[in-house]
């Protein structure tokens, strides 16, 4: 079910793009009449502000994900609870990197196509001031391809050409490295791994923002610090399924999300106490839809998990191609369009672009027990 997840996250923030990047702003929509259900379509449409959060639960997946196969050993309690650190970086690095090569190559040959046809978006100088601004630090200056070698894209601030959505791949890199060392630790004291550590970061970092203001400047590395809470959330939520079952973890999570809310509600404090409720609203997600039969047997879930199985895919390759879309509308109608059929349409033509490349490329790096062919999929919840 958790591969449901992943696919509606993914498709989730694809909607967002394609609203961002096909369709009218709010200041220009306001300014042109129109028909009740389409106000009603526009404003609903503001759901899918939400996609940076979005990549938030799949950090915690990703935690969750990662850790299950050590949380199963604590669970049975064997001998052989130990990593095989060389097996785990080569099971890592033949997972990521093969898609994330091509898309690089992919995003290139788009945007040097587009650059040369339609440049304006590009260039970042359209007549829209917030398609420039997004587009302002998408270059490939010998910073932004530097860090995208170095599977750091967008850590220096500066995204590899329009592929702007790599940037939680940097993030997900320093995890896998950061895995090894965190579970030295875990095996040692729970506690530590589980609580001191995070509750650190979250209360360290904001501090030394403020007293040390060159730290604050080091934005990629405060940022990976400070959302490392909710990857390492998605880690405790794995023991704790391991340990009390799913329906017994969401009660957790459910209480815990509770007291951090109202906390925070309180307190008001900044960043720290954010990410603790972001985290745990994450964690109440994943367990949800692990552990509700009503969700289980609702028949689109076969759609999500068929799109969750190709949500890496369809993650790191969508942006270049709805920002060609968006660079032929500039150039073509000086705009995005008033009507959303655009949006819709360039979000269905990126949905099959991502699953094309999952096909070309992904797919034959998945491990064994990910390999789920459609005719597979047919007819389970």
């Amino acid at each position: 079910m958790l591969d449901a997840l992943r696919g509606f996250l993914a498709l989730y923030v694809l909607l967002g793009h394609s609203r961002w990047l096909l369709w009218a702003g709010h200041s220009s929509w306001i300014n042109v009449k129109h028909s009740w259900w389409q106000d009603v379509l526009a404003y609903s449409s503001a759901a899918f502000r939400y996609g940076h959060e979005a990549v938030w639960v799949f950090f915690a997946l990703s935690g969750f994900f990662i850790h299950l196969r050590f949380a199963s050993k604590l669970k049975l309690e064997t001998n052989s609870n130990s990593l095989d650190v060389k097996r785990y970086f080569r099971r890592r690095t033949l997972r990521i990197l093969p898609p994330y090569a091509m898309a690089l190559f992919a995003t290139l040959l788009l945007d040097v196509f587009g650059r040369h046809f339609f440049e304006s978006l590009y260039l970042a100088s359209t007549e829209d001031a917030f398609i420039n601004r997004l587009f302002a630090f998408k270059t490939y200056d010998k910073e932004s391809v530097f860090s995208a070698f170095l599977l750091l894209p967008s850590s220096t601030g500066k995204d590899f050409g329009t592929n702007g959505p790599l940037w939680s791949i940097a993030y997900e890199v320093v995890y896998y490295i950061a895995y090894p060392c965190w579970l030295i630790v875990r095996r040692i004291n729970w506690i530590v791994a589980f609580g001191v550590i995070p509750l650190g970061i979250l209360l360290l970092v904001p501090v030394a923002e403020m007293l040390l203001p060159a730290f604050s400047y080091l934005g990629f590395a405060s940022q990976v610090l400070l959302k490392y809470p909710v990857w390492l959330a998605g880690a405790g939520l794995a023991e704790l399924v391991m340990r009390f079952g799913s329906k017994t973890a969401l009660r957790l999570a459910v209480g815990c999300t509770a007291l951090s809310s109202a906390f925070y509600l309180v307190t008001r404090l900044p960043t720290a106490s954010a990410l603790v409720v972001s985290c745990l609203c994450a964690s109440v997600i994943a367990l949800a839809c692990a552990s509700s039969p009503r969700i289980n047997a609702v028949g689109i879930t076969t759609f999500f998990r068929y799109m969750g199985i190709r949500s890496y895919s369809i993650y790191i390759f969508h942006f270049p191609l709805l920002s060609l879309i968006s660079a032929y509308l500039f150039a073509e109608f000086g705009g995005r369009p008033q009507s959303g059929w655009m949006a819709f349409w360039g979000s269905v033509a990126a949905v099959v672009y991502g699953c094309t490349c999952y096909e070309f490329c992904e797919r034959w790096f998945l491990h064994r027990n990910c390999r789920i062919s459609p005719p597979e999929l047919r007819g389970k919840p």
